[in-house]
């Protein structure tokens, strides 16, 4: 089944590396949501996708492609496709020249006859904070209904407010045995929740923060089994006078598995919005 997927990413690809991004717009859902490191906001649509796509038309080239370590997890009406993805100029001489190494996740849904894109979440491997973002949060005039959000929301919240204090273990409970894991500060993508513990109790510092922020959360449920989640996020340092310290902002995909223990996660995508190469 993965060959499957590869054959619709490597065929998309080859046409956005010679300029010519629509390959991924025509498989796309009509709900697509996409985001990448120049995006402040994700796009949401396949029209305003088809707008955006089209401002870079004709302005990508590269002679370099290739994709590395491409896994896939089958939740039946959807599958999660993750890779990291190598793009470089080639010289004359044939060495490269800006080399760019991508972290990607697409989640994929079942229609009639085919598989739709609808959830593509790309960002720089290893990626460094934006020396400054402005980030437009939607201002709301009737009363909010998270309900549709809730049960996902609520267990973000319960890990994010025990790893705001430097304790991760609320999050690895949520985590399934075969979770994946992209983040900024890794060079490879995680795959297996012991291999996650190791990697997040390893680092030299400890998260902590004072103030969390759940930024437009949004969740598409599939089947009985699988539900995207994809939500914004600022985490806030405090001056011991209350004063910002340091405000870091991300992007957050969470595709969640239902188990007989529950919601699971099974893939985690996170990186800083407007992070740089």
């Amino acid at each position: 089944m993965l060959e499957t997927f590869m054959a619709l990413e490597t065929e998309a690809m080859e046409a956005w590396r010679k300029g010519n991004p629509f390959k991924y717009w025509e498989m796309s859902h009509e709900n697509m949501l996409y985001i990448d490191p120049g995006l402040t906001n994700p796009v949401v649509g396949q029209v305003p996708y088809h707008k955006f796509l089209g401002q870079l038309a004709g302005s990508i080239h590269y002679e370099v492609s290739e994709f590395i370590n491409p896994a896939l997890c089958d939740l039946g009406d959807i599958a999660i496709l993750s890779y990291q993805y190598l793009s470089a100029v080639q010289e004359v001489d044939r060495t490269l020249d800006r080399t760019t190494l991508w972290d990607v996740t697409h989640v994929y849904a079942r229609s009639e006859n085919c598989w739709q894109l609808v959830h593509s979440h790309r960002s720089f491997t290893k990626q460094r904070l934006p020396d400054k973002v402005e980030v437009t949060i939607p201002i709301r005039f009737e009363e909010l209904d998270y309900d549709e959000t809730r049960e996902w929301i609520n267990l973000e919240t319960a890990a994010m407010k025990r790893w705001r204090k430097g304790d991760p273990t609320g999050f690895f409970a949520i985590c399934a045995e075969d979770v994946r894991y992209f983040d900024p500060f890794v060079k490879h993508r995680i795959d297996g929740l012991e291999c996650l513990k190791k990697e997040i109790l390893g680092r030299t510092f400890h998260t902590r923060f004072d103030v969390m922020e759940f930024i437009d959360p949004r969740v598409v449920i599939y089947g009985q089994k699988a539900a995207v989640l994809f939500y914004r996020f600022f985490s806030t340092t405090l001056h011991p006078n209350g004063s910002v310290r340091l405000r870091i902002p991300w992007n957050c995909s969470v595709i969640y598995r239902r188990s007989r223990e529950g919601w699971k996660v099974v893939h985690t995508h996170r990186s800083y919005i407007n992070g740089r190469q």
